[in-house]
């Protein structure tokens, strides 16, 4: 085992890593003990180890000291690898090959390269503005776009395509694949459905007004293709409460046609736009339901 300080000093300058040195040192392997007394030395006789490298022994291509061309600045580099540098850096390989960058040769080199692969050929194109007013062409709304746009949002383009027959046959199917597939529960039918919220506290104000479910009136009655929500059938008179998705555009058709059946069947359809709820919105929505229901008053 070496001892003095000549041997100590030429073990592991020569050593690429800390396990070399103990093993030109004599120790055979490295643990914590040795590496601790390795250490100590390289402090006390202020070995350099700035050459150790743990990786020399799987690199491919060998670690060198280069220095920069342009401004003589030491760098490390692997001779050999396709990404050797000749310079430090960006800034001084521009300097660098600035000279040899547009010769002949250099942009013959180029053409062909692009011309041998056309994919890689971009241009800049500049983009000018052009804003025009067009209607939206479902909710008609006016709009101004710099684009080949027809709807003024993704909401009514959905809407627009859920209205042609294709798009919701082709819904409606997958909708079936994924019943049978377990994937969806299916759907539930409207006496099964969760009372809404405004439809839940519609329901409380008519409750205090003194009418009882079912022997006064009926919640979700069917009527052809359709249901009301509050039905009094002695007097003929469908209340519906509606909520903010009645102010949609289909929705609104919709709602027509529904009232159109019903008045047509005879009954007196009134309906009560839902606000968000606060002690005042519901005293008002209580007065319309009294307003609406005062001559059938049990």
């Amino acid at each position: 085992m070496h001892s003095t300080e000549q041997d100590i000093r030429e073990a592991i300058t020569k050593s690429k890593t800390l396990s070399e040195a103990a093993q030109a040192l004599g120790f055979g392997y490295l643990n914590g003990r040795v590496q601790k007394k390795i250490q100590g030395w390289i402090d006390r006789y202020g070995i350099d180890t700035s050459h150790f490298d743990k990786k020399h022994k799987t690199r491919k291509y060998p670690v060198v000291i280069k220095t920069c061309p342009v401004c003589s600045k030491e760098f490390t580099t692997q001779i050999g690898n396709k990404e050797e540098r000749v310079t430090c850096s960006h800034s001084c390989a521009n300097k660098h090959f600035a000279a040899s960058k547009h010769t002949d040769e250099a942009n013959d080199k180029r053409r062909n390269a692009l011309l041998k692969h056309p994919k890689i050929i971009r241009f800049r194109t500049i983009r000018v503005s052009r804003e025009t007013e067009i209607e939206c062409g479902w909710c008609e709304t006016k709009f101004k776009t710099s684009d080949s746009k027809t709807f003024c949002n993704n909401s009514c383009a959905s809407h627009f395509r859920m209205s042609q027959p294709h798009a919701r046959e082709k819904s409606r199917n997958v909708q079936l694949a994924l019943v049978a597939s377990g994937k969806h529960k299916g759907w539930l039918s409207r006496w099964k459905m969760k009372q809404s919220f405004p439809e839940k506290v519609s329901e409380e104000c008519i409750v205090e007004l003194g009418f009882q479910r079912n022997t006064d009136y009926k919640y979700e009655l069917p009527a052809g293709r359709w249901f009301i929500d509050f039905a009094f059938e002695s007097k003929m008179i469908a209340i519906e409460i509606d909520g903010k998705q009645h102010t949609y555009p289909d929705r609104v058709a919709k709602d027509k046609e529904k009232d159109e059946y019903l008045t047509s069947a005879g009954w007196a359809v009134y309906r009560i736009p839902w606000k968000r709820l606060t002690k005042e919105t519901r005293a008002e929505l209580k007065q319309k339901l009294t307003d609406i229901l005062l001559n059938i008053r049990p």
